[in-house]
């Protein structure tokens, strides 16, 4: 596995600077907690990894250093422009950490996977189809032109925004301002729609510092929501994407759907449609040698109905099947008033206090016994 993880890192070398790639935070942390599983190193790590600012994903880091020297050396080894928004590009308007797109479709073809060839790919073929359909009524009934999803974030911004007071520097454009909310200080530009945090860089969607600014001017938020892949959308990229460019087209498929922001934009994409086919009935007969299916062996051993969880997926209590829903309680240790192990590895008592006196587990005899 690791082999064929540094041959598509070197591949993607090779497709040129303009192909950002990015790691999946969940899974790099499920490889870091099997020598660091402290619940405050978890703690710190993602800290770091949701800084939009360098400086804070210095403290971070620092604050990781000053625990344990190991650990910090060992994420020091992957580029924080891999992992941490504080490196990511701008161009490509999306602040993406996990791979959940990925895991989401694996779970929708969960039934699927165990099929034949052909069979599986009808499956996904009539999932797809009715995603499609799905999402286009989805689309037709709402309103304005921004999606739901991304005008709930905006209304969600906006009542972030109360705290903030916008500073009009002077400028005839009106575009240079500053925000304060009496203990923090960021610098915005309307024209270029850059704020000093890089949250309205990163995702092309204003944020609390930037709309106090927006309303000073008398405009609608709305209005300032990046029209990022306007004119190429992902169904353009997909129906004109070369066959050298399909892990290209994979690694930015994350980014362009989540940038596609706009209405018009996520209609474009769902315009497509998957044409029906027949089923196996009428299918042309051909004089072919027929293809026999590998022949079914057991293995040894209770075959396994559930999935290998990962280091970093939480046990659930329940039954058998796995149908529980409430995570384990997380204990907390008297002797040293933390989290993260049990009492009988817990080291906070110090060897001296845990030694007896010499003599003490001896019971002494007194006259007249024995």
């Amino acid at each position: 596995m690791y082999v064929i993880i540094q041959g598509l890192l070197e591949v993607i070398k090779e497709l040129g600077e303009t192909v950002e790639h990015r790691f999946c935070v969940k899974h790099l942390y499920g490889n870091w907690k099997k020598r660091f599983p402290e619940a405050l190193m978890k703690e710190l790590l993602w800290k770091a990894a949701r800084a939009t600012t360098v400086p804070d994903f210095n403290q971070a880091m620092q604050k990781i250093k000053d625990i344990n020297p190991d650990a910090y050396n060992e994420m020091t080894k992957v580029p924080p422009a891999q992992w941490s928004r504080s490196e990511f590009s701008t161009r490509t308007q999306s602040d993406l950490q996990v791979n959940y797109m990925c895991e989401a479709f694996n779970r929708a073809i969960l039934g699927l996977r165990e099929k034949p060839v052909i069979t599986l790919l009808e499956g996904i073929k009539h999932y797809i189809t009715v995603r499609i359909v799905k999402q286009r009524q989805i689309l037709e009934r709402c309103n304005g032109d921004i999606c739901p999803k991304i005008q709930v974030l905006i209304e969600k911004n906006k009542r972030a925004a109360r705290g903030w007071k916008a500073t009009w520097h002077g400028d005839m454009e009106m575009v240079n301002f500053s925000v304060t909310n009496e203990s923090d200080k960021y610098v915005v530009n309307m024209t270029h729609k850059t704020c000093a945090c890089r949250k309205w860089d990163l995702t092309g969607i204003p944020y609390a510092h930037v709309i106090p600014c927006i309303w000073h001017n008398g405009l609608a938020v709305e209005n300032f929501v990046s029209s990022y892949y306007r004119y190429c959308s992902l169904s353009n990229i997909l129906s004109h994407c070369p066959v050298y460019n399909v892990l290209s087209f994979c690694l930015h498929a994350n980014m362009v759907s989540i940038s596609c922001c706009r209405k018009s934009q996520c209609s474009v994409t769902y315009s497509h449609i998957v044409l029906p086919s027949n089923g196996l009935k009428l299918w042309p007969v051909t004089n072919t040698e027929h293809i026999n299916p590998p022949t079914m062996r057991r293995s040894a051993g209770r075959p396994k109905k559930l999935r290998k969880k990962s280091n970093d997926e939480p046990v659930r209590n329940g039954n058998a099947a796995g149908n529980g829903s409430v995570l384990p309680r997380q204990l907390k240790i008297v002797k040293c008033n933390k989290y993260g192990h049990n009492s009988r590895t817990c080291k906070g008592k110090s060897a001296a206090d845990r030694q007896l006196p010499k003599g003490a587990n001896k019971q002494k005899k007194t006259k007249g016994e024995g």
